[in-house]
């Protein structure tokens, strides 16, 4: 048996032993790349605002949230709020799980919500079929397995794909034909998303391969800080909260906040979420709720190697490297990874079904 032999039927069985999850993790991961998206386009005035001269504070903001709140009873507390950019509404969750979207130029309402919606659900459901097959651990480890044998096929196909180097489609070719160079030319022209999708996803899920590439350990979980008590006598009032936006920007400059965390209790502290400094990565200031005085910083750029490789690999594999067109890119890639599957297959069982039109043993001439 030659080697290329060898790559051949490793490629075969290969791909029909994991092309069925494969495809549903193909399929899934597609309809996931835009999962961001789909509420802007569903319902773009919830989030659509114009910007003006000036923005109200973000106590403001806040207040007006909590009074919107539909919870009877005391003010509703906010649980957190996450922020876009200028033209982008805010969105605060209350401890209830309403959403309110508020315009923070002009304090406007611009839409509530009680519950998620039947699309929010189904995502969650895409998103749980993506990783675990909705099968639970079981489902996982079958996913994994998957991405394992996709970096492998992606591999072989390579070095099977090397000697014809053919991505063209023969005009006079037959359906079978067709079907052989469509196969080839998307498996060469995916081969670099392709590759990173299956090798991000293999790495996200098994964290012992960074460590041993990066040869660092994988980042730890710390508790947050605890804010300090009010000392006797002093009232208990949480500082402004433009005061805690203001120290996280001081702690932590050249990031972005895009989310800040309530305290859950009396002695939490505010965690301000903030993308950057670099594309890859979460920084997170855990501010103290009565002093606004900084607690933490855990500086994404000073986190492990394999923490930093971790999220790396996440901003790959759901294609958050650039926004919507990386996102595109890990669409259509995993559009790509479901067509060469359900190519190969139809390869497979044509050649399986159809005998082959030379004899296996020719006759000489003359004999």
């Amino acid at each position: 048996m030659t080697v290329r032999r060898a790559v051949f039927l490793v490629h075969l069985y290969g791909g029909l032993a994991a092309g069925a999850f494969l495809v549903v993790a193909a399929l899934s991961g597609g309809l996931l790349a835009f999962a961001p998206d789909y509420d802007h386009w569903l319902h773009p005035g919830l989030w659509r605002v114009t910007p003006r001269r000036a923005r109200l504070a973000e106590a403001d903001v806040a207040s007006i949230a909590a009074r919107t709140g539909a919870t009877a009873g005391p003010v509703p507390r906010i649980a957190r709020v996450d922020l876009g950019g200028d033209a982008q509404a805010q969105v605060f969750t209350l401890e209830s799980g309403e959403r309110i979207w508020v315009d923070p130029w002009t304090g406007r309402v611009l839409g509530t919500r009680l519950r998620p919606e039947a699309w929010e659900r189904w995502v969650e459901t895409l998103f749980q079929l993506h990783v675990r097959l909705l099968a639970g651990n079981a489902g996982q480890m079958a996913v994994d397995a998957a991405s394992a044998a996709g970096v492998l096929l992606t591999l072989a196909g390579l070095v099977l794909w090397w000697r014809a180097k053919r991505v063209t489609v023969r005009r006079d070719a037959s359906f079978r034909l067709a079907v052989w160079d469509l196969h080839n030319a998307v498996g060469a022209l995916a081969f670099a998303p392709g590759m990173a999708l299956a090798l991000t996803g293999l790495l996200m899920a098994w964290e012992a391969p960074l460590e041993w590439l990066t040869h660092s350990p994988a980042q730890r979980i710390e508790r947050p800080p605890r804010s300090a008590a009010p000392a006797d006598g002093a009232p208990s009032t949480d500082a402004s909260l433009d005061a805690i936006v203001r120290a996280a920007d001081l702690a932590l400059p050249g990031a972005t906040t895009f989310r800040i965390v309530w305290p859950s209790g009396p002695r939490s502290s505010y965690r301000v979420m903030r993308r950057g400094p670099g594309r890859s990565g979460v920084s997170s200031v855990f501010v103290d709720r009565y002093d606004a005085r900084v607690l933490r910083v855990d500086d994404a750029r000073r986190e492990t190697r394999a923490s930093r490789a971790h999220a790396l690999a996440e901003d790959l594999h759901t294609g958050d490297v650039l926004g919507a067109p990386t996102r595109a890119l890990a669409a259509v890639a995993s559009l790509a990874v479901a067509f060469l599957a359900a190519t190969g297959a139809i390869l497979w069982a044509q050649r399986a079904v159809r005998p082959r039109r030379r004899p296996l043993v020719q006759s000489r001439p003359g004999s």
